[in-house]
């Protein structure tokens, strides 16, 4: 019933290691495009979180500005 062939295995079992080899590839394959995948992701989010540092800082520059004019304001108010 099982045909040896002249390397000593059936074809059964050719077929079963070449279906093992292709699944293992095809698991290679899927990982490495999932990992790029995540790595355009990650880089996306590093461009991202260096836009709101920028407008952050711009908006704590702000936040000083109007905090200083309020406070002379006040010094003005009391002072009267």
């Amino acid at each position: 019933m099982y045909m040896i062939t002249s390397i000593g295995l059936s074809f059964a079992e050719i077929i079963g290691i070449l279906a093992i080899l292709g699944g293992l590839i095809t698991a290679y394959t899927s990982l490495n495009v999932r990992i790029a995948a995540l790595e355009v992701k990650v880089k996306q989010n590093e461009i991202n979180i260096s836009e709101l540092s920028s407008h952050l800082e711009i908006i704590r520059k702000e936040n000083r500005e109007d905090h200083s004019v309020i406070l002379s304001k006040l010094d003005n108010a009391l002072d009267k």
